[in-house]
């Protein structure tokens, strides 16, 4: 049995850098989001766009990257939307602050868990859907816009709150 490879557009978010690309997970992006032996990501065709002022370099296209999952605070995967991403029963609509970025979102959990046990559910990418992402420092470029679906990883929320 071989594993599926498909290709899909995607945006990464670290704390100071934007990466434009393609991204090709082995097998279902979900699961090879929140997969432990992966610890880096390849993107392709990718543009490498430094997000922190004062930055002595600018925009790059590069043939290939590889970016340290745990640096990755969010990801939009395109042509992969919330049907494909089997999303847990509960909805809990919530805005998390991470070092860079605020995000209103609808996050997916089980049955039992409370909008205080969001971050404390398997996996380091959340699910969330309906999504606004702004930027809430100063950067190169503002980051300002909305999402049918989106991954947090849970490691770089510093607070959050039920909206």
């Amino acid at each position: 049995m071989e594993v599926q490879l498909t290709t899909y557009p995607v945006e990464m978010y670290t704390a100071s850098y934007r990466y434009d690309g393609e991204f090709t997970p082995r097998g279902n992006p979900v699961v090879f989001l929140n997969d432990q032996s992966v610890t880096t990501f390849a993107i392709r065709n990718v543009s490498v766009i430094p997000l922190m002022a004062g930055a002595r370099l600018g925009e790059m296209t590069l043939p290939e990257v590889f970016v340290p999952k745990a640096q990755i605070q969010v990801i939009l995967i395109g042509d992969f939307g919330p049907q494909e991403a089997a999303l847990r029963p509960k909805p809990i609509r919530l805005v998390c602050f991470t070092e860079t970025y605020a995000i209103r979102a609808t996050f997916h959990v089980g049955h039992e868990t409370n909008a205080g046990d969001v971050f404390s559910t398997p996996g380091p990418f959340l699910p969330a859907t309906e999504a606004a992402i702004f930027s809430i420092r100063s950067l190169t470029h503002e980051i300002n816009g909305e999402a049918e679906l989106l991954y947090v990883h849970k490691d770089a929320v510093r607070l959050f709150h039920p909206e």
